[in-house]
């Protein structure tokens, strides 16, 4: 993962605004959580922005039960 990226996700648990693309800089960007086994409600996470799509992934992570959830991941990701 990019470390331009690391300020940004440091919101994510905190409902924080996301804030500016760490790429294009426009404040354009989405995220959310799909969970994969729900008997422990594990899953990934995507963090993207809409404008340049560039984004990120984060693997293996559990998914609080407040999370904003995905059904559909945006094609094109630049990640």
């Amino acid at each position: 993962m990019n470390a331009k990226w690391f300020p940004v996700l440091g919101k994510l648990g905190r409902h924080l605004p996301l804030g500016e693309c760490p790429f294009c800089h426009k404040d354009t960007l989405e995220y959310g959580f799909k969970v994969i086994n729900q008997a422990d409600n594990m899953g990934f996470g995507m963090i993207w922005c809409r404008d340049c799509h560039h984004g990120a992934q984060l693997s293996r992570v559990k998914v609080e039960h407040d999370a904003k959830r995905l059904d559909n991941i945006p094609e094109k990701i630049i990640v």
